[in-house]
């Protein structure tokens, strides 16, 4: 099986490079199909100078900068992120290219000068989220998606405290889209073959072994111990056993996987990520996801 997805890893660099030669495949997504979203994959990949493996405007990182950031983290830490040196990138450029509009949104509505950069950064992404509301639709929709770890209890008894979780997590989910999108407000560039190295690194994971498979596949994101994904543990248990050779249905355990869970953009467990037979995305969902409906949208997906 291992031999297997180191094949089809190669395959699919092999087909990226060739058709980069062709004059294609000159973003991120094109050269490491696997990373297909958050901004660096509509990043240009290009020849930069030695030592240089990112550049967007006045602002260069360098293969230095990457390595001193993976020192900074926590001991337990370093060995994930040393696999993920492009998602260590990924959150350089983000925080530097985040610090700079933030900065210029504070001079236009004359925020006081001695806030620090970390403050303006959050009053910047807050004023993003602002506009966004709760309507009854996404709360009916959350509560019939959600109605087994709520206990059952009915939609009226427990609004107050779904609207003010639906609303905390619709106005992240808004954040998260302009930090996404910073890669189309400025060109980013990175360095082609340094990227294509770390690429390789990077998907010799579960979730991208799963995505490289051809089959189609879900991940359950959680942790031991928290209730609802406990619950979810025998379900997942099944269909693995059931829909073995034509489903893959895997586990993360966010806590032990930290970088991954990062990487997929894990905010709220548990959360289910499903998988087409060509490793793209289709779905998540967050929360107890009935056998049923998991079941359903996998055999939707031809892995029935």
């Amino acid at each position: 099986m291992k031999a297997l997805w180191v094949l089809l890893a190669i395959l699919v660099l092999g087909s990226c490079a060739l058709a980069d030669q062709q004059g294609e495949g000159r973003l991120v997504s094109d050269v490491c199909p696997l990373l297909d979203s958050g901004p660096l994959s509509r990043a240009h990949v290009a020849d930069l100078p030695e030592g240089v493996v990112l550049r967007a405007g006045e602002i260069t990182i360098s293969q230095t900068d990457v390595e001193t950031e993976i020192t900074k983290a926590p001991s337990d830490l370093r060995q994930q992120l040393t696999r993920n040196r492009l998602l260590v990138l990924e959150q350089l450029v983000v925080k530097r290219l985040l610090a700079l509009e933030a900065e210029q949104w504070a001079k236009t509505t004359k925020r006081e000068a001695t806030e620090t950069e970390a403050a303006r950064v959050q009053a910047y992404l807050g004023s993003i989220a602002a506009g966004v509301t709760v309507t009854d639709a996404d709360l009916s929709r959350f509560y019939n998606e959600n109605k087994e770890m709520l206990g059952g209890v009915n939609l009226e008894q427990v609004k107050p405290q779904l609207s003010s979780y639906v609303l905390r997590q619709k106005r992240d989910e808004a954040k998260q889209r302009h930090i996404d999108s910073v890669g189309e407000r400025v060109r980013i560039e990175v360095a082609k073959t340094w990227t294509e190295v770390q690429y390789r690194q990077m998907i010799g994971n579960p979730v991208d072994r799963a995505r490289l498979s051809g089959l189609p596949s879900v991940i359950d994101f959680g942790a031991e111990g928290c209730v609802a994904c406990d619950m979810m543990a025998p379900v997942l248990a099944l269909l693995r056993d059931e829909l073995k050779g034509n489903a893959n249905v895997l586990f993360v355990d966010v806590c032990k996987e930290q970088v991954l869970g990062s990487r997929f953009g894990v905010r709220t467990i548990p959360l289910q990520v499903f998988f087409d037979r060509d490793g793209k995305e289709v779905f998540r969902h967050v929360g107890v996801f009935p056998e049923a409906q998991i079941r359903a949208k996998l055999s939707e997906l031809g892995g029935g």
